[in-house]
């Protein structure tokens, strides 16, 4: 079995193969924008890090990452552009150094235009993987992500987005291997060349982990950690979960922009409910 880094250099090398061969073939153009990086540096509280349904279980934390990627597009003629994208992020948590976390992977996308214009809808194919590299080793892992999405822009100042998508997540222990596919939908609203208001729903449909002091939830498999501080069992559950966000945006600069949201995440099965508040404040620049 090939480890995720090795899996990760060999998409790099398919993709980059794939694209020159596109390329010596004549069906991609020159890069049709020049390379294009973007940064975003993040805060995050959330109020329920450990999925408890029972109050004593739950634990807040806090959390910084560092999320960053680089982008060269390509012109396939006048109504579709191939996206080539390397991302990577980090993450730094307060009290819980062992969720600390880097990873890295690569990003390809198709988008089609139907018609000319800002205001012509657009759908997007996307594929991603991404190597992830966790302080506590069991739970670094490899992520297959494919998702659809479709994009229309009604006026100057509102954009709508509907969009779905299937991830695998494998990790070094199968324990922490999550599967789920997520449907969503996101709208913006500018106020002005400056204030953007935004909203978003989602669905989840898969697995996820919760973490409590006793065993009362049916569970897929479980073993004993000591990540909080304290020893909990950590379960892996099957469930579906709404999440809604609301956020506000203000520009600094034309290329640098806060992001202030809101989330709720409400997740649930036969027998429990899992409530999770997240709140996060971000600072997006793009070059």
């Amino acid at each position: 079995m090939l480890y995720p880094l090795h899996l990760s250099r060999r998409c790099l090398l398919a993709a980059s193969a794939i694209l020159s061969s596109l390329c010596g073939g004549g069906l991609v153009a020159a890069p049709s924008v020049p390379f294009v990086p973007a940064l975003t540096l993040q805060t995050v509280w959330q109020d329920n890090i450990t999925n408890a349904d029972a109050s004593p279980d739950k634990v807040s934390g806090l959390e910084l990452r560092t999320l960053g990627s680089a982008e060269q597009r390509y012109a396939l003629g006048r109504d579709d552009t191939f996206f080539l994208k390397a991302d990577f992020s980090g993450e730094v948590w307060a009290k819980y150094s062992g969720l600390n976390a880097i990873s890295a992977g690569p990003h390809l996308a198709l988008r089609h235009k139907f018609g000319l214009g800002a205001y012509a809808p657009a759908i997007r194919l996307e594929v991603m993987a991404t190597d992830a590299v966790v302080r506590n080793s069991y739970r670094s892992g490899w992520t297959e992500q494919v998702s659809l999405s479709y994009n229309q822009r009604f006026s100057e100042a509102w954009r709508f987005e509907l969009g779905s998508d299937y991830s695998n997540f494998d990790a070094r222990d199968a324990l922490f291997s999550k599967r789920a596919v997520t449907v969503g939908t996101a709208a913006t609203y500018d106020l002005d060349e400056r204030w953007r208001l935004k909203a978003g729903l989602r669905y989840r449909n898969g697995e996820f982990i919760s973490y409590a002091s006793t065993i009362d939830n049916p569970y897929i498999a479980n073993r004993y950690v000591h990540t909080y501080g304290t020893s909990f069992y950590a379960s892996k559950l099957r469930g579906h979960t709404w999440s809604y966000s609301i956020g506000i945006a203000p520009a600094l600069a034309p290329y640098t922009a806060l992001d202030f949201e809101f989330e709720r995440s409400n997740t649930e099965n036969a027998l429990a409910r899992y409530v999770n508040n997240i709140f996060s404040l971000s600072v997006v620049q793009q070059f």
